[in-house]
């Protein structure tokens, strides 16, 4: 009795640190998408190592959350909407390279960790095959990817329909492919922003199979927010098909739209008078 409860005790420490091990990879690939986006490397002629990160304004919640792990500063950029995480200290820095070191991706963010791993006599490992099961995507859209709500208005019978589009986008096409390898996708060049590449998802199944991966491999900027959100438009779609009243399909849409630009009230604000100028 007491040995098969000794072994009982043994195999559930096991599976706990086997789970925790799990959860620390997941944050920590997702940490490498996210500098592989936003971050950099740099090395300086003293010989100190430095990260920085840079994101807008909102989301300074996603930063201090790395801050809280690794120390640093957070500041924001003068003129800019924008705002810095910057590591610096050499723990942090060590403790830092720990956690992505094997998930970097973007050849130019190797070349400057492989540098400072050198720098520090650390073994620099290459990442494996990017596949749909690994928080590296869910990192880079943080840093790269938007969720949009398009608005098709009919005037004629004053109803709002909606679109998702999610989008993930390079100035240089580095990522993209292997992403478009796991999650299929539009890839195409956008010559309305000096010719970057987008990798662009509208179809209601694809969103909904992002929606399961973000389940499992959590966005952690504020667009998690709207991802959460992915079903319910969906849900309130099919529920409007079975409503006649306009002005109750109306309502309906502007208290979906209220949710999903809670972040961002002057839009929503402007979204809503759009809506009422179809009336």
């Amino acid at each position: 009795m007491v040995k098969h409860l000794h072994n009982e005790l043994k195999l559930n420490r096991e599976r706990y640190f086997k789970s925790k091990l799990h959860e620390n990879s997941k944050w920590d690939a997702w940490l490498a998408g996210l500098i592989d986006g936003a971050g950099s490397f740099t090395l300086n002629k003293a010989g100190y190592a430095n990260l920085e990160i840079v994101m807008e304004l909102r989301e300074v919640d996603c930063l201090a959350e790395i801050k809280q792990r690794f120390g640093g500063t957070i500041k924001t950029r003068a003129g800019l909407k924008a705002v810095r995480y910057r590591a610096h200290s050499l723990v942090g820095i060590r403790q830092i390279i720990a956690c992505v070191n094997g998930h970097i991706r973007i050849p130019r963010r190797q070349i400057q960790l492989e540098k400072i791993c050198k720098h520090y006599n650390i073994n620099y490992k290459y990442p494996t095959k990017l596949t749909s099961e690994n928080g590296w995507i869910s990192g880079f859209f943080d840093a790269t990817g938007t969720i949009q709500l398009k608005g098709l208005i009919l005037r004629e019978n004053r109803y709002i329909d909606y679109q998702l589009i999610l989008i993930f986008k390079e100035k240089v096409n580095t990522m993209l492919n292997e992403i478009q390898e796991c999650f299929g996708g539009n890839l195409n060049i956008d010559q309305s922003s000096g010719g970057s590449f987008t990798l662009s998802y509208k179809s209601q199944q694809q969103l909904l199979d992002f929606y399961d991966y973000f389940k499992k491999y959590p966005a952690r900027s504020s667009k998690k927010h709207n991802i959460l959100l992915i079903p319910q438009l969906y849900d309130i779609q099919n529920e409007l098909k079975y409503i006649k009243n306009v002005e109750l399909k109306q309502k309906i849409c502007n208290q979906f739209i209220s949710k999903w630009y809670y972040n961002d009230k002057e839009f929503y604000e402007n979204e809503i008078s759009d809506g009422q100028e179809s009336k």
